[in-house]
């Protein structure tokens, strides 16, 4: 008897040699193993079977862990929020200006300020060596009738106060004149992250960013 060929000629003489037919194999079979001997049973098959396909290996499944929210974290942010919102300055508005609604020809000069002294032509804040006509103004300007015996003490300088001698109405002004303050609306357009203005003004009203009109 002739000896079978080593090696791998040992599978390929088991798998052409013939087995007997028996009742058996006229049944229908359940799939046989997967694995390594997957392929071998796909050769033993007739034709026009379909082939024995091998299980994929089952991939483990691990749970992943639930990202709980680091409250460090969140603290951080609310931070930087916080931050963030404090690094905004409110803007500036019209009062910045001390805008003051008048409606009378004298307003805002000193003749119609509770702080003029008439019969002495003097300021009661200016002190004793500045005159002072009615017609003169300063940022202090506050309506009202002046008050009798008032102590004159210079308690601002002239450069403190913005005094001047003219008319500082907003009709008398290189910016007013209409219905809107052309200074305001300027300041609006060109800063609007840091104005925000009310424009509208009267013409016998006054605010301390007043400029002479050019002649």
């Amino acid at each position: 008897m002739k000896q079978p060929p080593q090696g791998h000629g040992i599978v390929i003489h088991v798998l052409m040699k013939k087995p007997k037919p028996s009742p058996e194999d006229d049944a229908p079979k359940e799939p046989g193993p997967s694995g390594l001997l997957g392929p071998v049973l796909n050769f033993l098959k007739k034709p026009g079977d379909k082939p024995v396909k091998e299980k994929p290996p089952e991939e483990e499944t691990q749970d992943e862990p639930s990202e709980e929210p680091d409250e460090e974290e969140n603290s951080e942010t609310e931070q930087e929020g916080e931050q963030e919102t404090e690094g905004k300055s409110e803007k500036i508005k019209r009062d910045a200006f001390i805008y003051l609604n008048g409606t009378s020809r004298d307003f805002a000069q000193c003749g119609s300020c509770w702080l003029f002294v008439p019969e002495k032509q003097r300021c009661s804040i200016l002190g004793p060596k500045v005159e002072v006509d009615a017609d003169d103004s300063c940022c202090f300007y506050m309506k009202g009738k002046p008050v009798k015996g008032l102590p004159i003490v210079a308690r601002v300088s002239i450069e403190e106060a913005g005094f001047v001698e003219r008319k500082v109405r907003c009709e008398n002004c290189f910016y007013g004149g209409g219905g809107d303050c052309q200074l305001y609306v300027e300041l609006n357009e060109k800063f609007p992250d840091m104005f925000d203005l009310d424009t509208s003004i009267t013409s016998k009203s006054c605010c301390n960013a007043q400029i002479p009109k050019q002649k």
